[in-house]
């Protein structure tokens, strides 16, 4: 049966005052590791349970995904391939202030093929950073249209 897979990381820079999401701001980077190690336990477990999901798209939304290290979407998206499509939309909020064009290079090669930003400011640099690395990009304004 195939399926979407949501996948909350609760990690910002900030916590903006409009968001009503569970995040924590700052940068522990021993936390994100065990959450890493979680989300990787509890999709297998999941996925034990349901051995007969196909993951045709995987969202990665927050908080602001993008500030987690390159090795979270890899061991994360890997911890899952046997399970993924392989037309499967992989997609990753990101903050641009959080991801440089080497960081989105790594990021598309962990799988991901496509990332939303609401940061209008800095859209035309993300927009070329993402069409180097292959990558679609949509705004928060364009979703609306």
């Amino acid at each position: 049966m195939k399926t979407g897979l949501y996948i909350h990381v609760p990690f910002c820079i900030r916590k903006c005052p409009y968001c009503d999401f569970y995040s924590v701001p700052g940068t522990d980077e021993s936390l994100k590791a065990e959450y890493k190690a979680a989300v990787i336990r509890n999709t297998e477990r999941y996925l034990e349970r349901y051995p007969d999901l196909i993951f045709d798209t995987v969202y990665f939304g927050g908080g602001t995904p993008s500030v987690m290290p390159a090795d979270f979407f890899d061991d994360v998206l890997g911890s899952i391939k046997e399970r993924l499509d392989k037309e499967a939309e992989i997609t990753m909020e990101l903050n641009p202030k959080t991801a440089d064009e080497e960081k989105l290079g790594e990021i598309r090669r962990s799988g991901a093929n496509f990332v939303i930003s609401d940061e209008s400011t800095v859209f035309l640099k993300l927009r070329m950073l993402c069409a180097l690395r292959k990558m679609q990009v949509l705004t928060t304004f364009q979703a609306i249209l």
